[in-house]
């Protein structure tokens, strides 16, 4: 996990970090933190479930992602990484000569593993049992088409530069990858920050930033069914989880300015 900015770009192994952790590992994590005389030290493992998936399914609702915008050089490698802390992509654009946001197209062709096989046409396998890959390989899907130009009513400034640019999302390596032609040019990539906003109730994982928050929901939440408890006490593990939510909120919520675009000139490319 990069705990800057500079290491978060400067190690490709970081790129696209994953941002999530399992309910499971934030229950694991309370159940072992449990002393003997701990309130929770009878907690079972299916309740502690059902309280964190209405945490959940609460916080989707009171912690709203923010749309985000970031502005950088593209430099002859013509890959950059996913922004820090990207959840899910909208749109990727370059800026023309007009100074206007021309949206790539987005290439959706997959990148094609190379399985090795010897001479009896058989895969081949590593050790470890997996499948032995050579080079990936990218091949351009053939068409035919009639080209139709259309002029738009009120353009002052017509731009056709990058009408065959394009931007392919490699979810694996956690990078943008570019055409040609977009070397040395300025693209805008739009996204969301990390929030709940791609939740769903069957995928139980949990941004890291919640971890806490999401502990004292369930805390409070088992507080709540047990009837020798003190009514001080409920309500301290309550206040403690909103202490944790509005924490929450500002992890969540500041990592990035909060103008539309940030111009990383830092992070430009130096030709």
């Amino acid at each position: 996990m990069a705990t800057t900015d500079q290491q978060y770009h400067e190690d490709p192994t970081l790129w696209g970090e994953a941002q999530y952790m399992t309910l499971k590992d934030i229950i694991d994590n309370m159940l072992l933190a449990r002393s003997n005389d701990s309130y929770f030290k009878h907690a079972q493992r299916h309740e502690c479930s059902i309280h964190g998936k209405r945490g959940i399914k609460k916080l989707k609702i009171d912690i709203k992602h923010e749309n985000r915008a970031v502005m950088v050089q593209i430099s002859p490698t013509l890959i950059w990484p996913f922004p820090r802390f990207m959840t899910n992509w909208m749109r990727v654009s370059v800026i023309d000569k007009c100074d206007n946001l021309h949206p790539l197209d987005v290439n959706s062709t997959p990148t094609i593993a190379d399985y090795l096989q010897d001479n009896n046409y058989e895969l081949m396998f590593d050790n470890d049992g997996r499948v032995i890959q050579g080079s990936d390989k990218n091949y351009e899907v053939g068409y035919c088409c009639l080209p139709i130009e259309c002029v738009e009513i009120g353009v002052t400034c017509p731009d056709d530069t990058f009408k065959d640019s394009w931007v392919k999302s490699n979810q694996a390596e956690g990078y943008f990858e570019f055409s040609e032609d977009i070397e040395g040019e300025t693209i805008v990539i739009e996204f969301q920050s990390a929030g709940l906003g791609g939740l769903q109730d069957s995928e139980v994982l949990v941004h890291h930033n919640l971890e806490m928050t999401i502990t004292r929901w369930i805390e409070w939440q088992l507080l709540m069914g047990m009837k020798n408890i003190a009514k001080t006490t409920k309500d301290e593990y309550y206040s403690q989880y909103k202490l944790e939510k509005t924490r929450s909120k500002a992890l969540m919520g500041g990592k990035l300015t909060l103008q539309q675009i940030v111009k990383s000139v830092g992070l430009r490319s130096q030709n």
